[in-house]
């Protein structure tokens, strides 16, 4: 394998610890939304309620806590 083509020892553990996680799974724009909601501290019940809705997903808040404490956003 080339050089180019493999990944770093930082991206590789980063992606190990992604998968499987159904929010990192999300289209980053979502994601993106999700870090912006953060920042304007709009709740996580509010963000869970949205996913529902307006986005067709649900996620526990178990999934939220394991997205938000490993870092996933990092």
């Amino acid at each position: 394998m080339a050089n180019k083509d493999r990944l770093s020892l930082v991206d590789f553990v980063r992606a190990k610890k992604r998968a499987g996680c159904p929010i990192c799974e999300l289209p980053a724009d979502i994601r993106g939304e999700m870090v912006e909601a953060r920042r304007k501290k709009i709740t996580r019940a509010e963000v869970m309620e949205w996913l529902e809705k307006a986005v067709g997903v649900t996620v526990t808040p178990t999934q939220m806590d394991l997205h938000y404490s490993g870092r996933h956003d990092q």
